[in-house]
């Protein structure tokens, strides 16, 4: 393909749409809300202490929570009480950044006798925990074990469960998850984009293009980025699609979506072979002269060979000086000259064959004793002579193709053309004196 599609994801990017609220509410409210609790689990005092400490949680004095809770488990509770008061100081030692202490009390919670809705809050804390201090094995560790009791995943925990699969590169489950993810959105709702990222990413992997490509026109028409039409066009790419890569980079250019310099330079190749090399032409240079395309003498070369299918010549010259002001090439400066000479600049054309010459050394092959760079000198010196005869300095010209004569002796190279020339400028030498006679 001609540019490797590199996926990043952040492990992150899915967790923002997994949290759940952490936040532990007053112990009095986590009685309540627990059908499966049978008789009251917190003494008075233990409760009024709790609330003592959930009001300095709203006012986030964290510090002298944490402190509170210390005290508070250093005195004697029943295991309802201790798991009320572990719980919240688990909430606490993550406002604080405290993550490792955070994991130790929630793991020591889950040796306590829990609720099902405390150990469900647990389980699911641990593994989202896990997930963010990029341990995935462990996180699915807890999240398995989190949906063995729980009677209704939700769409964001399948999500979250993909995820870790895939940071784990079980690509089967991720995708089985995902799948059951967005399976279970609404016709009227809008998947998540980090679902549909995770989703293409899996496809990808497992070279599922007809997938990912419904995926990336979901995402196109969800959150319409250019990322995701240039991920569009590179899936075409790879199925040799090229009609329809034409089409979507196309589409995201006419609507101004940022492109990369591979995907400007992408575009502008298949309009060439589509045969609309103007707008080919149109795009190179906007790209170069925009700072989108790199000034380089390869990409002015490209622009060169574009305005020329073109028949716009000297767009093709002004692309080609730029490209022979960049590259020690001597092939193009050759290439300028005799597209001087086209164009009818034989004094531009003389004088860039001159610098082509100077630029160029003979070094004879040392088996075959032949000299690709004796050819292109002789040809150069026609190229001048040529030049010459046409601004009528015959002279120049004349001595121009002896030069040309000279070396092609010297090198064993054909000289009929340059006879022909020698003998063609003497003659309408002496025809044009003749005619200033009269």
């Amino acid at each position: 393909m001609a540019s490797k599609i590199i996926y990043t994801i952040s492990l992150y990017c899915l967790l923002l749409s997994t949290l759940v609220a952490a936040t532990p509410a007053s112990s009095h409210e986590l009685e309540h809300n627990d059908k499966t609790r049978q008789t009251p689990v917190l003494r008075d005092a233990t409760y009024k202490k709790l609330a003592k400490i959930e009001a300095l949680t709203e006012q986030q004095q964290w510090n002298e929570a944490d402190e509170q809770l210390k005290k508070l488990l250093d005195r004697k509770l029943n295991q309802d009480e201790r798991a009320q008061t572990l719980r919240m100081q688990a909430y606490v030692k993550q406002q604080l950044e405290q993550y490792t202490e955070a994991l130790k009390i929630y793991e020591l919670m889950l040796t306590l006798e829990l609720s099902r809705s405390a150990k469900l809050e647990a389980l699911f804390t641990l593994a989202q925990l896990y997930a963010a201090q990029e341990n995935p094995s462990e996180a699915l560790h807890y999240l398995e074990h989190w949906f063995a009791i729980q009677e209704n995943p939700t769409a964001q925990a399948y999500a979250f469960r993909a995820q870790l699969y895939y940071t784990l590169e079980q690509y089967d489950d991720a995708r089985s998850n995902i799948e059951k993810a967005l399976s279970l959105i609404s016709d009227d709702e809008v998947p998540d984009e980090s679902w549909l990222q995770l989703a293409a990413f899996i496809y990808f992997q497992e070279k599922n293009y007809a997938s990912m490509e419904l995926i990336l026109k979901q995402l196109i028409a969800h959150y319409s980025k250019s990322t995701y039409w240039t991920q569009l066009a590179d899936i075409y790419n790879i199925q040799a699609k090229t009609d329809r890569q034409l089409q979507v980079l196309d589409a995201a250019y006419i609507n101004q979506y940022s492109l990369s310099e591979t995907h400007l330079i992408q575009l502008a190749h298949l309009l060439q072979e589509s045969g609309d090399v103007f707008r080919a032409g149109l795009i190179v240079e906007q790209g170069l002269r925009q700072g989108e395309i790199k000034k380089n003498s390869r990409n002015y070369r490209f622009l060169t060979s574009l305005w020329l299918s073109a028949k716009e010549q000297d767009k093709a010259i002004e692309a080609l000086q730029q490209a022979v002001t960049l590259s020690s090439d001597v092939l193009l400066t050759t290439q300028l000259a005799h597209l001087y000479f086209e164009n009818e600049q034989y004094q531009a054309a003389s004088d860039t064959a001159r610098a082509a010459l100077d630029k160029l050394e003979i070094t004879p092959d040392p088996e075959t004793g032949i000299s690709w760079e004796a050819k292109q000198v002789v040809n150069l010196h026609l190229l001048i002579g040529s030049s010459w005869f046409y601004q009528q300095q015959f002279d120049k010209a004349i001595k121009a193709f002896e030069s040309a004569a000279e070396l092609a002796d010297a090198h064993n190279e054909d000289r009929h053309l340059i006879d022909t020339w020698i003998a063609y400028s003497k003659e309408t030498q002496l025809l044009m004196n003749e005619a200033k006679e009269f």
